[in-house]
Protein backbone atom coordinates (compact mmCIF):
# COMPACT_ATOMS: atom_id res chain seq x y z
CA UNK A 1 0.00 0.00 0.00
CA UNK A 2 2.68 2.37 0.59
CA UNK A 3 4.66 1.54 -2.62
CA UNK A 4 1.01 2.25 -4.09
CA UNK A 5 0.49 5.60 -2.39
CA UNK A 6 3.91 7.02 -3.84
CA UNK A 7 3.34 5.88 -7.34
CA UNK A 8 -0.18 7.44 -7.02
CA UNK A 9 1.65 10.71 -5.25
CA UNK A 10 4.38 10.69 -8.23
CA UNK A 11 1.55 10.74 -10.97
CA UNK A 12 -0.26 13.44 -9.15
CA UNK A 13 2.93 15.70 -8.97
CA UNK A 14 4.09 14.76 -12.85
CA UNK A 15 -0.04 15.61 -14.04
CA UNK A 16 0.29 18.73 -11.90
CA UNK A 17 3.62 19.80 -13.51
CA UNK A 18 2.93 18.98 -17.02
CA UNK A 19 -0.49 19.22 -17.75
CA UNK A 20 -1.97 22.32 -14.94
CA UNK A 21 -3.92 19.71 -12.64
CA UNK A 22 -4.81 21.35 -9.60
CA UNK A 23 -4.85 18.48 -7.17
CA UNK A 24 -4.89 19.21 -3.83
CA UNK A 25 -3.78 18.03 -0.26
CA UNK A 26 -5.77 16.62 2.54
CA UNK A 27 -5.97 19.98 4.22
CA UNK A 28 -7.40 21.66 1.27
CA UNK A 29 -3.98 23.12 0.15
CA UNK A 30 -2.95 22.96 -3.60
CA UNK A 31 -0.59 20.10 -3.97
CA UNK A 32 1.86 22.00 -6.33
CA UNK A 33 1.74 25.53 -7.22
CA UNK A 34 3.71 25.85 -10.11
CA UNK A 35 3.99 28.23 -13.03
CA UNK A 36 2.77 25.53 -15.40
CA UNK A 37 -0.91 25.69 -13.96
CA UNK A 38 -3.44 26.61 -16.16
CA UNK A 39 -4.08 30.20 -15.05
CA UNK A 40 -4.25 33.36 -16.53
CA UNK A 41 -2.01 34.65 -13.41
CA UNK A 42 0.23 31.98 -14.21
CA UNK A 43 0.96 30.85 -17.85
CA UNK A 44 3.16 33.08 -19.48
CA UNK A 45 1.92 36.22 -21.10
CA UNK A 46 1.58 37.24 -24.86
CA UNK A 47 2.08 40.75 -23.73
CA UNK A 48 5.52 39.76 -22.17
CA UNK A 49 6.38 37.60 -24.76
CA UNK A 50 5.51 40.29 -27.55
CA UNK A 51 7.77 43.18 -25.99
CA UNK A 52 10.28 40.06 -25.30
CA UNK A 53 10.61 39.34 -28.94
CA UNK A 54 10.28 43.13 -30.11
CA UNK A 55 13.39 44.39 -28.11
CA UNK A 56 15.25 41.83 -28.77
CA UNK A 57 14.68 42.58 -33.04
CA UNK A 58 15.90 45.92 -32.28
CA UNK A 59 19.04 43.91 -30.93
CA UNK A 60 18.67 44.68 -27.44
CA UNK A 61 19.92 42.50 -24.67
CA UNK A 62 16.69 41.11 -22.83
CA UNK A 63 15.35 38.79 -20.31
CA UNK A 64 12.16 38.10 -18.73
CA UNK A 65 10.34 37.21 -15.82
CA UNK A 66 6.86 36.74 -16.48
CA UNK A 67 5.75 36.56 -13.04
CA UNK A 68 7.79 38.29 -10.46
CA UNK A 69 6.34 36.74 -7.31
CA UNK A 70 6.32 33.10 -9.19
CA UNK A 71 9.92 33.93 -10.14
CA UNK A 72 11.55 34.93 -7.71
CA UNK A 73 14.57 33.00 -8.05
CA UNK A 74 15.42 33.93 -11.70
CA UNK A 75 14.06 37.74 -10.95
CA UNK A 76 17.07 37.66 -8.55
CA UNK A 77 19.09 36.27 -11.19
CA UNK A 78 18.51 39.34 -13.95
CA UNK A 79 18.97 42.02 -10.91
CA UNK A 80 22.16 40.63 -10.44
CA UNK A 81 23.24 40.94 -14.49
CA UNK A 82 22.91 45.27 -13.47
CA UNK A 83 20.09 45.85 -15.97
CA UNK A 84 20.36 49.33 -17.59
CA UNK A 85 16.55 49.55 -17.94
CA UNK A 86 14.13 47.69 -15.77
CA UNK A 87 10.62 47.35 -17.42
CA UNK A 88 7.80 46.57 -15.35
CA UNK A 89 4.32 45.56 -16.49
CA UNK A 90 1.26 46.40 -13.87
CA UNK A 91 -1.29 44.93 -16.11
CA UNK A 92 -1.61 42.03 -13.38
CA UNK A 93 -0.46 44.04 -10.20
CA UNK A 94 -3.73 45.57 -9.54
CA UNK A 95 -2.65 46.73 -5.79
CA UNK A 96 -0.72 49.64 -6.01
CA UNK A 97 1.40 48.61 -2.73
CA UNK A 98 2.51 45.41 -4.83
CA UNK A 99 3.65 48.02 -7.55
CA UNK A 100 5.04 50.40 -5.33
CA UNK A 101 6.93 47.38 -3.35
CA UNK A 102 8.52 45.55 -6.37
CA UNK A 103 10.01 49.32 -7.52
CA UNK A 104 11.57 49.98 -3.98
CA UNK A 105 13.16 45.97 -4.45
CA UNK A 106 14.39 46.62 -8.02
CA UNK A 107 15.78 49.62 -6.89
CA UNK A 108 17.05 48.57 -3.33
CA UNK A 109 18.97 46.01 -5.91
CA UNK A 110 19.96 48.28 -8.94
CA UNK A 111 20.18 51.77 -7.53
CA UNK A 112 21.52 52.97 -11.21
CA UNK A 113 19.29 51.63 -13.42
CA UNK A 114 16.41 53.20 -15.09
CA UNK A 115 12.74 51.62 -13.96
CA UNK A 116 9.88 52.64 -16.05
CA UNK A 117 6.44 51.45 -15.85
CA UNK A 118 3.44 50.33 -17.84
CA UNK A 119 0.61 48.26 -18.57
CA UNK A 120 -2.79 48.22 -18.08
CA UNK A 121 -3.20 49.89 -14.08
CA UNK A 122 -0.82 52.68 -15.73
CA UNK A 123 -3.04 53.20 -18.60
CA UNK A 124 -6.67 53.03 -16.40
CA UNK A 125 -4.85 54.99 -13.63
CA UNK A 126 -3.96 57.71 -16.72
CA UNK A 127 -7.31 57.54 -18.33
CA UNK A 128 -8.98 58.00 -14.87
CA UNK A 129 -7.08 60.86 -13.66
CA UNK A 130 -4.36 62.28 -16.74
CA UNK A 131 -2.24 64.00 -14.03
CA UNK A 132 1.55 62.48 -13.93
CA UNK A 133 1.38 63.17 -10.34
CA UNK A 134 -0.99 59.92 -10.19
CA UNK A 135 2.32 57.57 -10.38
CA UNK A 136 4.92 59.64 -8.77
CA UNK A 137 4.65 58.11 -5.40
CA UNK A 138 5.97 54.62 -6.98
CA UNK A 139 9.50 56.31 -7.34
CA UNK A 140 9.68 54.95 -10.77
CA UNK A 141 11.65 56.89 -13.86
CA UNK A 142 9.20 56.50 -16.36
CA UNK A 143 5.63 55.50 -17.35
CA UNK A 144 4.54 54.83 -20.73
CA UNK A 145 1.52 56.43 -21.42
CA UNK A 146 -0.05 53.85 -24.54
CA UNK A 147 -2.14 51.48 -24.54
CA UNK A 148 0.13 49.27 -27.00
CA UNK A 149 3.70 51.13 -25.83
CA UNK A 150 6.35 48.95 -27.00
CA UNK A 151 7.59 51.27 -29.91
CA UNK A 152 7.74 53.82 -26.96
CA UNK A 153 9.66 51.15 -24.66
CA UNK A 154 12.05 50.26 -27.49
CA UNK A 155 13.14 54.30 -27.99
CA UNK A 156 13.47 54.54 -24.51
CA UNK A 157 16.05 51.73 -24.41
CA UNK A 158 17.55 53.21 -26.78
CA UNK A 159 17.28 56.45 -25.60
CA UNK A 160 19.10 55.23 -21.93
CA UNK A 161 21.52 53.02 -23.73
CA UNK A 162 23.04 55.72 -26.05
CA UNK A 163 22.74 58.85 -23.38
CA UNK A 164 19.85 60.28 -25.85
CA UNK A 165 17.18 63.01 -24.36
CA UNK A 166 14.29 60.75 -22.85
CA UNK A 167 12.12 64.33 -23.82
CA UNK A 168 12.14 63.34 -26.80
CA UNK A 169 10.67 60.08 -26.52
CA UNK A 170 6.73 60.37 -26.78
CA UNK A 171 4.21 58.90 -24.68
CA UNK A 172 6.04 59.63 -21.23
CA UNK A 173 5.51 60.67 -18.17
CA UNK A 174 9.24 61.25 -16.68
CA UNK A 175 10.24 61.97 -12.99
CA UNK A 176 14.02 62.78 -12.80
CA UNK A 177 15.65 62.34 -9.29
CA UNK A 178 15.63 65.27 -7.96
CA UNK A 179 13.75 67.13 -10.71
CA UNK A 180 10.85 68.35 -11.68
CA UNK A 181 8.37 66.12 -13.42
CA UNK A 182 8.32 65.94 -17.25
CA UNK A 183 5.15 65.02 -19.93
CA UNK A 184 6.35 64.09 -23.58
CA UNK A 185 4.66 64.49 -26.56
CA UNK A 186 1.48 62.13 -26.82
CA UNK A 187 1.83 60.14 -30.22
CA UNK A 188 -0.49 57.46 -30.14
CA UNK A 189 0.78 54.03 -31.44
CA UNK A 190 -1.06 52.18 -33.75
CA UNK A 191 -0.73 48.54 -34.56
CA UNK A 192 -0.80 45.80 -37.57
CA UNK A 193 -1.22 42.25 -37.14
CA UNK A 194 0.58 41.56 -40.38
CA UNK A 195 3.65 44.36 -40.12
CA UNK A 196 3.51 44.02 -36.06
CA UNK A 197 3.27 39.80 -35.99
CA UNK A 198 5.17 38.18 -33.11
CA UNK A 199 8.43 36.77 -34.17
CA UNK A 200 8.59 33.76 -32.63
CA UNK A 201 11.88 32.82 -34.06
CA UNK A 202 13.55 34.86 -31.40
CA UNK A 203 11.60 33.69 -28.48
CA UNK A 204 13.42 30.40 -26.76
CA UNK A 205 10.97 27.22 -26.76
CA UNK A 206 11.14 27.07 -22.59
CA UNK A 207 9.43 30.23 -21.99
CA UNK A 208 6.24 29.06 -23.87
CA UNK A 209 5.79 25.85 -22.01
CA UNK A 210 3.28 23.80 -23.31
CA UNK A 211 0.94 26.69 -23.39
CA UNK A 212 1.15 29.68 -25.72
CA UNK A 213 -1.21 32.64 -26.76
CA UNK A 214 -2.37 33.95 -29.95
CA UNK A 215 -4.35 37.17 -30.58
CA UNK A 216 -6.77 37.67 -32.99
CA UNK A 217 -8.29 40.99 -31.78
CA UNK A 218 -7.79 44.43 -29.92
CA UNK A 219 -10.33 45.54 -27.72
CA UNK A 220 -14.28 44.50 -28.01
CA UNK A 221 -16.92 45.06 -29.83
CA UNK A 222 -19.54 44.78 -26.79
CA UNK A 223 -20.15 47.90 -24.31
CA UNK A 224 -21.12 46.01 -21.39
CA UNK A 225 -22.19 48.22 -19.10
CA UNK A 226 -19.36 46.97 -16.16
CA UNK A 227 -16.71 46.65 -18.49
CA UNK A 228 -14.24 49.17 -18.62
CA UNK A 229 -11.92 46.62 -21.76
CA UNK A 230 -13.71 48.77 -25.10
CA UNK A 231 -12.93 52.24 -23.34
CA UNK A 232 -9.09 51.32 -22.23
CA UNK A 233 -8.51 49.40 -25.72
CA UNK A 234 -10.07 51.86 -28.10
CA UNK A 235 -11.38 50.92 -31.76
CA UNK A 236 -11.92 46.98 -32.43
CA UNK A 237 -9.05 45.82 -34.65
CA UNK A 238 -9.41 42.13 -36.01
CA UNK A 239 -6.64 40.20 -37.20
CA UNK A 240 -7.16 39.11 -41.10
CA UNK A 241 -7.12 34.86 -40.94
CA UNK A 242 -4.52 34.77 -42.42
CA UNK A 243 -2.46 36.38 -40.18
CA UNK A 244 -3.88 33.74 -37.62
CA UNK A 245 -3.07 31.18 -39.86
CA UNK A 246 0.61 32.13 -40.53
CA UNK A 247 1.24 32.18 -36.79
CA UNK A 248 -0.45 29.22 -35.59
CA UNK A 249 1.62 27.60 -38.59
CA UNK A 250 4.88 28.97 -37.27
CA UNK A 251 3.69 28.01 -33.37
CA UNK A 252 3.46 23.98 -35.15
CA UNK A 253 7.08 24.14 -36.60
Amino acid sequence: LESNSAVINDKIAKLTRERGGVARTPEGHFFESDIATYSAWKIPLLGGLYLYQYLKSLSFNVEIVQHAQLEQEKLERCLDNGPKVIAISTTLLLNPLDIADLVRHCRNRCPDAFIVLGGMSIWNGYQDKKDPAAFKSYRADAAVIDPRGFVTLGKLLDAVCNRKSLEDVPNLFLYPRGGSMVTTTSRPETYDFVKNALRYDLIEPDLLQGICLVRTQISCPFACSFCSYPTSQGEVLKAPLEAVEAELNTLRD
